[in-house]
């Protein structure tokens, strides 16, 4: 015949349980603000520009 468990045992979660959840908190996830892409987004783009037409004009003053 099976051993009754003791009522201190801890059950896992087969058993009705918690499980190992004692004391562990979800770590809170931080959202970046919601601005933050598009504007760095512009950004390189205006920066890829600007550099674009820097190097285009070198080549013009070169010949």
């Amino acid at each position: 015949m099976a051993k009754k468990k003791d009522a201190r045992q801890k059950r896992g979660p087969a058993e009705g349980g918690k499980g190992n959840r004692k004391g562990k908190v979800e770590p809170k996830r931080r959202e970046p603000p919601s601005l933050l892409y598009p504007v760095v987004a512009i950004g390189v783009v205006a920066a890829g520009a600007l550099f674009f037409n820097w190097l285009e004009l070198l080549g013009r003053n070169a010949t």
